[in-house]
């Protein structure tokens, strides 16, 4: 985050330093939305690249009171949503005259010190940020992998016990994890081995898979989808609809009856 922050804010001084307010900008950029239309895309856009679908998840586990994730969510994206904005127009402000490059750090200039500085500073941000969005896979296969272990370890101490005894399972109030009598728990070096792993299975499948990027978007924009426009209404209604129409369907049941 320091290195991001940093970066942006040299951005922002070479954009400053190199703003000339007397040329007429090289390209029209629209500092707001023209239609709904438009600002529905750029929510949008910001929305996917805050990464809202990887993220909600270790955001609600952190939580101390996990019923406030919905207020949580939307300060988040509202937060995200003003700082494309600032970040967005700033920018287009001060670097129009000259032409905004597809990339911005193109727009630095390539002998200054504080520039290759700031192409450093967003590097380490690339290198350090990427694996964090391998967390909730990770967890995932730890705790399969922990529970697989706790089945052997059961399982050879029943086979080793002279009379084998009846073993009780107790799980916690979400019925998802065994007690700590019970669980083998993963060493935090088998941990760091499983996201190694992740980290560098992607890294050669990025290098060595020809349009890597395209199949990724692709697979992006499905699980997207689904997790964004099929599973909200569809879980709304085994949840909340389905239940409601079975209880009008047995209150309509009785008064015939």
């Amino acid at each position: 985050l320091a290195s991001l922050v940093l970066g942006v804010l040299v951005i922002f001084i070479f954009g400053f330093l190199t703003y000339d307010g007397t040329k007429n900008p090289a390209v029209e950029v629209p500092l707001w939305p023209a239609t709904i239309e438009d600002f529905s895309a750029y929510v949008g856009v910001c929305t996917f690249c805050f990464g809202l679908c990887s993220l909600a998840f270790p955001v609600e586990e952190s939580m101390e009171n996990k019923s406030e994730i919905g207020k949580a969510i939307l300060w988040c994206l509202i937060f995200v949503w003003c700082t494309y904005a600032v970040v967005g127009d700033g920018l287009a402000i001060l670097y129009a005259h000259a032409g905004i490059a597809g990339n911005i750090l193109q727009n630095l200039p390539l002998e200054s010190i504080c520039a290759g500085a700031v192409r450093i500073c967003m590097s380490v941000v690339c290198i350090v940020s990427y694996p964090l969005t391998f967390v909730p896979p990770a967890q995932m296969i730890e705790e399969y992998l922990q529970n697989c272990l706790s089945q052997q370890r059961i399982t050879g101490e029943a086979e080793n016990s002279e009379s084998t005894p009846l073993v009780k399972h107790t799980y916690g109030v979400g019925g998802d994890s065994m007690d700590q009598k019970t669980t083998q728990r993963l060493t935090p070096l088998q941990k760091h081995v499983i996201r190694f792993a992740l980290v560098l299975f992607t890294t050669i499948a990025s290098s060595s898979v020809p349009c890597f990027g395209s199949i990724v978007s692709l697979l992006g924009a499905f699980t997207v989808s689904i997790l964004s426009f099929v599973l909200p209404p569809l879980l709304h209604y085994q949840i909340v609809t389905k239940g409601r129409v079975e209880r009008e369907l047995r209150g309509v049941d009785m008064e015939e009856g």
